[in-house]
């Protein structure tokens, strides 16, 4: 059972040079490089492994996908890099509060509004996760 941002990087995996591998670490550290494509060995099985993003939000203003934390200790970010008609996608990750780190099921779906990125709470009392996209991006 892949979740959507599973399929989406299974997608586009070929097109942002990452090295997508099978991972059950759910209590990965977080990454502290923003803005920056992953294709090292460090960074193998990352993006993999049961539940770290539950469903997603598409910015329609940039065309930014979203992945929204579960498990994983960072937000996901498919950045779209339009050349010559061929969509490709540069992989961010952008670390949560140290408070959040290792709670699971944080987070299910989300909605971008005004420029903010909401998560649903899910099973956590981690409340609504907001995060302004201005400052993030």
């Amino acid at each position: 059972d892949n979740s959507v941002v599973d399929h989406i990087l299974n997608e586009v995996s070929s097109s942002i040079n990452i090295s997508i591998s099978s991972s059950d670490d759910e209590d990965e550290e977080p990454v502290n490089h923003q803005g920056s494509s992953s294709s090292s060995t460090k960074n193998e099985g990352r993006y993999i492994g049961k539940h770290k993003w539950l469903g997603g939000a598409v910015d329609h203003v940039d065309g930014c996908i979203y992945g929204i934390p579960a498990h994983s200790s960072n937000l996901l970010c498919l950045e779209p890099n339009n050349n010559d008609n061929n969509i490709n996608y540069s992989v961010k990750m952008f670390p949560l509060p140290p408070e959040f780190h290792g709670i699971h099921f944080k987070w299910l779906r989300g909605i971008i509004h005004e420029q903010y990125l909401y998560g649903i709470p899910a099973w956590a009392n981690a409340g609504v996760l907001r995060v302004d996209l201005k400052i993030w991006k």
